[in-house]
């Protein structure tokens, strides 16, 4: 029996959008790019402290950079994202976004917040290690996201380390975690309570008129399943 092009991602571990994946050697374009995404805001953020500042957005090859203990290893939602840019997670990448923030850091003197990984995720150690050199030699560069990694694995204690430094600036929540400052699937959530995200239930227009995720007083955000 022939496997769909979805069951050979997942078994192989890959995104199904395989033409979509590009070496940050070759690619001609940004790897980091100023948000279009309704989801995101395609304005400057209007609230909290990132107020002012642009959200830019960076994706990974989903899977190939995840830990298999993803609870959507099968249902990411990059499964229905097929004109998403992503990038290969190796040193090359590191090199060519480390020129981005140059860049980037002198174009937006008010600081830029980079969502990390709409799809894709911390793929080693010495990756996690990249971000925090990036955060330390560029003031005003912030990030916020999410993992599936697990905080006791090796990668995950390099981020748990990182934001209990600088969670200002590196506001980056466990998916499906009891960890404090977690994200969690509403399907998966046990008996965790926390707020659902104002964008799903229509109470904001996007993370621009948002900023719960990088508020460290919101201990959980729930995502409705979609």
């Amino acid at each position: 029996m022939t496997k769909s092009k979805t069951q050979l991602a997942i078994d192989n571990g890959r995104t199904i959008y395989t033409n979509n994946v590009y070496d940050s050697v070759s690619h001609n374009g940004r790897l980091l790019k100023v948000s279009s995404n309704k989801k995101l805001g395609k304005t400057k953020i209007v609230k909290g402290r990132h107020k002012g500042k642009y959200i830019y957005s960076l994706s990974l090859e989903e899977r190939k950079t995840c830990p298999t203990s993803c609870f959507h290893w099968k249902t990411c939602y990059g499964n229905n994202m097929p004109f998403a840019h992503r990038f290969m997670g190796n040193d090359s990448l590191m090199k060519r976004l480390d020129d981005e923030l140059n860049l980037l850091s002198i174009k937006h003197k008010e600081g830029i917040l980079i969502r990390l990984h709409v799809v894709g995720d911390f793929f080693s150690v010495r990756y996690v290690k990249f971000w925090k050199k990036m955060l330390f030699k560029y003031s005003n560069i912030s990030i916020f996201g999410y993992t599936a990694r697990t905080p006791f694995s090796e990668i995950g204690k390099e981020i748990v380390n990182l934001r209990n430094k600088i969670w200002d600036r590196f506001s980056v929540r466990f998916s499906n975690s009891v960890m404090e400052l977690s994200a969690n699937s509403e399907n998966l959530l046990g008996n965790k309570q926390g707020i659902i995200c104002p964008e799903q239930l229509d109470k904001t227009k996007n993370c621009a008129s948002c900023g719960l995720c990088w508020n460290k007083n919101i201990d959980n955000i729930i995502f409705k399943t979609h």
